[in-house]
């Protein structure tokens, strides 16, 4: 269909293997808990490309 959603993962484990489930089911980014102001920068400049 031509559509690209980004998915976004949030833990509140800093488990690499728990981000590398993440990973594996497709995610395009993984942040662990708190979500700060330059995570959400980078996510929306994202988006704006």
């Amino acid at each position: 269909m031509g559509i690209h959603s980004m998915i976004v993962g949030v833990t509140d484990s800093d488990l690499d293997s728990e981000k590398q489930e993440f990973r594996t089911a497709g995610v395009d980014y993984c942040f662990e808990k708190p979500l700060t102001p330059e995570r959400i920068n980078l996510l929306l400049n994202d988006l704006n490309n």
